[in-house]
């Protein structure tokens, strides 16, 4: 498992404050096999008589309460995505040529964000759509039209 930069995975809480901690460094990471490397028996053989950095711990710690406290979305009824999504003109264009397959024979329009289209457009194997076209799906996920990505 990669632990930095893998867009796939998210990591467990214990090795987000672990790359919390190494942020503030700047390093290159090669591997050395457990014999060549004195490291390795560091991490298996620990020296508990030293004191951890309790302010590096606490810092990561508060961050993360942080983010969990100010990061809470409003929620939101399907009825409301159902209607922004019908109200979002780049989200129609997007069903629109998602229902059809005529990705590219879209005329642009001042109501519709070419650059959300286009963002779009790069991963339409993975859209669907949901309610009778009334709601855009990206896998299991919901694609939240703009008008409700900005409310607190």
């Amino acid at each position: 498992m990669k632990i930095f930069n893998d867009p796939v995975h998210k990591p467990p809480p214990r090795i987000e404050r672990w790359i919390l901690k190494l942020q503030p460094y700047e390093f290159t990471v090669e591997y050395r096999p457990g014999e060549d490397n004195p490291a390795d028996y560091l991490s298996r053989h620990p020296d508990l008589t030293t004191e951890q950095s309790r302010r590096e711990e606490k810092v990561a710690e508060e961050y993360i309460n942080y983010v969990f406290t100010n990061a809470v979305p409003k929620a939101l009824t399907q009825e409301e995505i159902m209607i922004a999504t019908k109200e979002d003109t780049t989200l129609q264009a997007v069903i629109l040529a998602l229902n059809t397959g005529l990705w590219h024979n879209l005329r642009s329009s001042d109501a519709i964000h070419m650059a959300t289209f286009d963002a779009l457009a790069r991963i339409k194997t993975e859209l669907a759509t949901a309610n009778a076209g009334n709601t855009l799906l990206r896998g299991t996920r919901i694609v939240i039209p703009q008008s409700l990505g900005n409310v607190e």
